[in-house]
């Protein structure tokens, strides 16, 4: 991702809070933000982890409307047919546990409106 647009992440999570960024997506990790379509290693690491594998213009929207939206809208599910699977497979569980600074919280419809997670940038 340009450092333009992680310098915009960096500040929207800075101004909205509730989620940390990490650098490399690990076991709390709940999204990750794309700066394109490119299959990294990051991407996959999120789709295998059932992460919220986003657009840049999910964060853009978010600081327009200064608060975390829902994600359905941003999934890159186009791009990354598994990415949906993934996340609809998390779905079903009625669950997702995430970490809110070391409380674990049932996943919400919108998860980061409520609870802390982390992010990774890609």
């Amino acid at each position: 991702m340009p450092t333009e647009k992680q310098q915009t992440v960096v500040q929207v999570v800075k101004a909205l809070g509730g989620f940390s960024i990490v650098d490399r997506v690990c076991e709390s990790t709940t999204h990750v933000v794309s700066g394109g379509h490119r299959r990294t290693l990051n991407i996959l690491l999120g789709i295998a982890r059932g992460c919220w594998i986003l657009s840049f213009e999910w964060i853009l929207w978010c600081l327009e409307q200064r608060q975390w939206i829902p994600e359905e809208p941003y999934e890159l599910s186009d791009q990354f047919p598994a990415a949906q699977i993934s996340s609809q497979s998390r779905q079903d569980t009625g669950f997702f546990l995430i970490r809110a600074e070391g409380t674990k919280l049932k996943h919400p419809v919108c998860d980061a409106a409520v609870a802390s997670s982390q992010a990774w940038l890609s």
